[in-house]
């Protein structure tokens, strides 16, 4: 069992629950609150939608050794009240060994913004840092734009970290990866947006903590601001073309290896092979089967994948899937 204590980062995820019986999960210090039932069993959290265990997973993947308190509150349609959700706050706030709340959740309603700044005011006088991702339309939302509270949005170009502006309404940006993450029922399925950024961004700042969990709320956005790759950007930075440009493809692949990448998206679509090329390859399989997908290609070339290593990235084409499931052999 991993053991926690006062050197180790304990992050609050306010979210629709966990589903544990996943691998990295695994030794992993886990604290439960259903804030609906006031239950602290972990069979109280159980995640009936995914959202909430594939942002725990992602804070794991960046830190192992982060301590987790789930408060469960969204239910099987990401739903739930704005009360609660405040009270979800207040609650993680009071725990003692929570240094970073996590929020992937928002709401447009504003007829509760004293609630909210009170919340607020009451995590941040008890240091807790909170972190909340943006609607994914990026329209006014809260508490991701409100004083006190570090809102996070993803955008479609290359960032090697976050771009990072204390002045700006939404300060942090991250890039949108829609990576391959634990979901429910033994089930891994590619996962972005605002959300994965951040739980993403959430699990570096707990990585900047380290062993100083007393450190200051003003002082940790001091760290997070150096460590940024970026704190001055504009629109023209976000350059999607840019980024979605297509990859080179004069190199040598092996026409074995090939044809096994063929035969196997065969296996989940009907797509014509001439057309493989146009479109990506959690399209041609379909969304949620790409992890059904992986699954038989890992059994068809007898090796082992890293399924919380992929990203749409490395699905964007059967070139990507091919370097990614064959890089040594790339020349």
């Amino acid at each position: 069992m991993h053991k926690g204590g006062l050197n180790v980062s304990s992050i609050a995820v306010i979210d629709s629950g966990i589903d544990i019986n996943f691998k990295e999960f695994k030794n992993k210090k886990i604290k439960a609150l259903n804030i609906n039932t006031y239950e602290t069993s972990i069979e109280s959290i159980k995640d009936f939608n995914g959202h909430g265990t594939a942002c725990a997973s992602e804070i794991l993947r960046i830190n192992p050794n982060a301590d987790i308190n789930i408060i469960k509150l969204l239910d099987e349609n990401s739903q739930s009240t704005v009360k609660k959700l405040i009270e979800s706050i207040e609650y993680a706030s009071s725990i003692d060994d929570v240094r970073l709340i996590s929020l992937s959740c928002s709401t447009f309603q504003d007829k509760y913004l004293n609630d909210f700044k009170n919340v607020i005011e009451y995590a941040n006088r008890k240091n807790k840092l909170v972190i909340c991702s943006s609607d994914n339309e990026n329209k006014l939302s809260y508490p991701s734009y409100m004083d006190g509270v570090i809102g996070v949005k993803r955008c479609n170009t290359y960032i090697e970290k976050y771009w990072f502006n204390k002045n700006r309404n939404i300060q942090c940006v991250c890039e949108s990866k829609y990576r391959l993450l634990p979901n429910i029922n033994k089930n891994y399925k590619l996962f972005g947006g605002n959300s994965y950024c951040a739980a993403y961004f959430c699990g570096l700042v707990s990585m900047f903590i380290k062993g100083d969990c007393e450190i200051e709320n003003k002082m940790l956005i001091d760290i997070i601001n150096k460590n940024a790759d970026k704190n001055i950007w504009s629109v023209n930075c976000m350059d999607v073309d840019k980024y979605l440009g297509m990859e080179t493809i004069n190199k040598k692949y092996d026409y074995y290896k090939f044809r096994i990448l063929l035969d196997s998206i065969g296996e989940f679509s009907n797509i014509n092979i001439e057309d493989i090329g146009m479109y990506p390859i959690y399209n041609i399989v379909g969304i949620h089967n790409v992890y059904k997908f992986l699954k038989y290609l890992e059994n068809k070339i007898n090796q082992s994948i890293k399924y919380i290593e992929i990203t749409a990235y490395d699905l964007r084409s059967i070139y990507s899937l091919y370097n990614l499931i064959f890089k040594d052999d790339i020349k």
